[in-house]
């Protein structure tokens, strides 16, 4: 025999039971309470001091967060031994198969609430797994029936779950991108660096050897202007003291021997003056 329909399966739902004493109960504390200032790590239920009414006030039921729309079926065989025993309770098949579901219906939301909505879709085989299992201990002894198989088709994840989980997805290739930026901005800054040491040193090697080189070429210009300065004033020396010039004696000497070296001499004399010229003539 086998058993469909159409489930929604639910997470951090709750079945609370109450009875009418205990909801006023708790309605008459929740309204003494309400007049109570809390501090910041007491906790009370909403109250809206406008209306008088509890905000949010859940009754007995299930409730969900997130629901995952899919299609359950299941084949199940009754126990042969008991098959004249079931045909007394339930009389018919229809409600036999009606009280079923109803198991089915609560194993499946028991089982499928153990999951969290992305293990629908990573592991599905062990989700199909703990609700035959739990099925399996429902029926057995209530209906006298073993599962034989389950069958999770069509499982739709809530819109929100995939909204956030796209979202996640996003800002983890984001993220990645934004990694891979930093690791490629380092390493350019890394290049970059090394290029601006590297052209530092050179041009630190390149103004060490051009100091060098001027340093040593003054070094050696000095040098041999110092030692012309030097033989030039032997020179002079020993002209003064052989022929016993004096200072103005030698330069007159200098003079005369600059004389001699020329082969001509171009002398530059100013013109004579006007007046003069005119009163030789007369």
């Amino acid at each position: 025999m086998a058993g469909g329909g159409a489930f929604a399966a639910g997470f951090g739902g709750s079945c609370v039971l109450t009875s009418v004493a205990f909801i006023v109960l708790f309605l008459i504390i929740g309204f003494a309470k309400s007049f109570h200032r809390l501090d910041s790590t007491e906790m009370a239920v909403t109250w809206s001091p406008f209306t008088r009414q509890l905000l949010g006030v859940k009754e007995a039921g299930l409730y969900f967060r997130l629901i995952v729309e899919m299609l359950a079926t299941f084949q199940y065989q009754i126990v042969k031994k008991d098959l004249m025993q079931l045909t007394k309770q339930y009389r018919d098949f229809d409600k036999y198969h009606q009280v079923m579901h109803a198991a089915a219906d609560r194993a499946i939301h028991y089982a499928c609430a153990q999951f969290n909505v992305g293990q629908f879709q990573s592991q599905r085989i062990d989700v199909q797994a703990a609700t035959r299992q739990k099925m399996q201990l429902l029926v057995h002894d209530l209906l006298r029936a073993d599962i034989m198989d389950v069958q999770l088709k069509n499982v739709q994840p809530p819109d929100a779950w995939k909204g956030a989980v796209a979202s996640k997805q996003k800002a983890q290739q984001d993220i990645l991108l934004a990694y891979n930026e930093r690791d490629q901005a380092l390493a350019k800054a890394n290049r970059d660096l090394q290029l601006a040491q590297q052209t530092a040193t050179i041009l630190m090697q390149e103004a060490q050897t051009n100091a060098t080189v001027i340093m040593q070429r003054a070094v050696n210009e000095a040098a041999a202007i110092r030692r012309t300065y030097q033989e030039q004033a032997e020179i002079a020396a020993n002209i003064t003291k052989t022929n016993g010039l004096s200072i103005d004696g030698y330069i007159a000497y200098l003079q005369n021997r600059l004389f001699e070296q020329q082969s001509s001499l171009d002398i530059a004399m100013d013109a004579p003056q006007a007046d003069l010229v005119s009163s030789t003539a007369g």
